[in-house]
């Protein structure tokens, strides 16, 4: 008679039940069976067809250009500046020195144009890359030589007199704007040199 009038009992045999119950309402999850689609008439005649044919080949793909890079060696962080310190003034290029940088822009520009003579058209991408270019990086592999004066970084980049990259401006398929940052190594700025 205990085992009927046991609250825990029954609460426990009701909750088993519900279990149960939503177990076998559940659907059973089954495995879709694999879709075989049957060959039609036209398809294997169609098979038959491009077994005849010799394999195609894969296109041709020509190498892409690649530069070898070095790692660029880390600037030294800034340090905090005095506000009581003045700014040291950027000394002006120098005549003689802007004469240097237009002479070695105007032997780039030469090579340039021996460039666009073999392939009809200037190199592009950053400055390693058309340098890259211009030593055989290219299409055709023609070389052009660096001029006189040109000198290379690390990186494989020409550097004006100051080792500073140059900066390439595309402005056309024959035309190139080429700036050095001059002797104050900063872009865009009064003692810049452009050709």
């Amino acid at each position: 008679m205990e085992k009927e009038n046991n609250p825990g009992l029954w609460i426990a045999a009701a909750a088993l039940a519900a279990v149960l119950v939503v177990m076998l309402a559940m659907p059973e999850k089954k495995a879709a069976a694999p879709v075989v689609a049957t060959p039609t008439e036209e398809a294997k005649k169609t098979a038959e067809t491009n077994d005849a044919l010799p394999p195609e080949q894969p296109a041709p793909v020509a190498p892409e250009p690649s530069v070898a890079l070095v790692p660029a060696i880390p600037s030294k962080p800034a340090l905090p500046r005095d506000p009581d310190d003045p700014i040291p003034p950027v000394k002006p290029i120098t005549p003689a020195d802007r004469d240097n940088t237009l002479r070695v822009l105007d032997n780039i520009q030469f090579a340039l144009r021996d460039y666009r003579s073999a392939l009809g058209e200037n190199p592009v991408g950053t400055n390693a890359e058309i340098t890259s270019a211009l030593l055989g990086n290219n299409r055709k592999q023609a070389k052009v030589p660096l001029p006189e004066g040109a000198t290379l970084n690390g990186l494989g980049e020409l550097c004006d007199p100051w080792g500073t990259p140059y900066f390439f401006h595309q402005q056309s398929a024959t035309r190139m704007e080429i700036r050095s940052a001059g002797p104050d190594h900063k872009m865009w700025t009064a003692d810049d040199v452009m050709m």
